[in-house]
């Protein structure tokens, strides 16, 4: 008998299924918060996002608007202040998520990309 085995890819961790480029102040209004994804993986395995930083900046890259801490012992989803942030957001202006962890399915804390958007609307 013959077995297969195939590798479990690594993770990535997406807002609204993106890591960067542009995105609409609807979808992101949409999100509850960032997502771990395992692409091209044959099953679902359990992985918890740790913690993770909002940063929201104006158009121009030096003006920092609001800026959080989200992971345990609070909630590693946005929070209503968040969301309320984000509806204030205007064109070409920018979210960055950073400093995100996760805990994969080997039990290890790993650091993930960054992941940087754009407001198009």
């Amino acid at each position: 008998m013959a077995v297969r085995v195939k590798r479990i890819p690594e993770p990535i961790v997406s807002l609204a299924g993106k890591t960067e480029g542009y995105i609409s102040k609807a979808r992101l209004s949409a999100c509850n918060g960032p997502v771990v994804l395992f692409p091209n993986c044959d099953y679902d395995l359990a992985t918890k996002l740790i913690t993770f930083t909002v940063t929201l900046y104006h158009q121009s890259a030096s003006e920092v608007m609001f800026h959080r801490t989200f992971g345990n012992p609070t909630s590693a989803q946005f929070d209503e202040e968040t969301k309320k942030m984000f509806d204030r957001l205007k064109r070409n202006d920018r979210i960055v998520i950073s400093d995100i962890k996760i805990q994969a399915p080997d039990a290890l804390s790993r650091q993930m990309a960054d992941i940087k958007l754009t407001i198009f609307n």
